[in-house]
């Protein structure tokens, strides 16, 4: 059965992870394995569904998908497109499904997880870019703050 089938059909999910990085996410996802580059990622996301937009940040970027910080996810299951703006001239679209919704220990909403369906060449491309920018800045060194006295007067 088809992975996308089987988002709508009831059965029961194949073996993978709480945030769906296993085998269960099918054509054109193959490089999602055990070892798919992740990168946090807060940026402003949008998901679309319908007349419906829900303004979000993100959690975390990979190949395969987005983990979305929202309080009012759309449904499992749902189709969604999605805007990723990673600056203010930068922004990637595509469509997704809603996998999995997370909730806390007070089973109070706090993100969902999407899966991108194939992406085209371009899109792959622009998102592998995006991605090697994000491990470049998160793996650079932190700013030192400089702070300056001033100067001390002597009577």
């Amino acid at each position: 059965m088809r992975w996308w089938k089987q988002l709508f059909s009831g059965k029961k999910p194949r073996a993978g992870n709480r945030r769906g990085a296993g085998s269960s996410h099918g054509p054109g996802h193959a490089s999602l394995g055990a070892g798919a580059r992740r990168v946090p990622f807060h940026g402003r996301v949008r998901l679309i569904q319908g007349q419906h937009v829900v303004a979000a940040k993100a959690g975390d970027l990979s190949e395969g998908g987005l983990f979305v910080e929202t309080k009012f996810p759309p449904g499992v299951g749902s189709k969604v497109r999605v805007f990723i703006e990673l600056d203010r001239q930068i922004i990637l679209h595509m469509e997704a499904f809603v996998r999995w919704i997370r909730v806390d220990d007070r089973s109070r909403v706090t993100g969902c997880g999407l899966l991108f369906e194939p992406l085209s060449v371009e899109t792959r491309a622009a998102l592998r870019a995006a991605l090697d920018l994000l491990e470049a800045e998160a793996s650079a060194p932190a700013p030192v703050e400089r702070r300056w006295a001033a100067p001390r007067m002597n009577a």
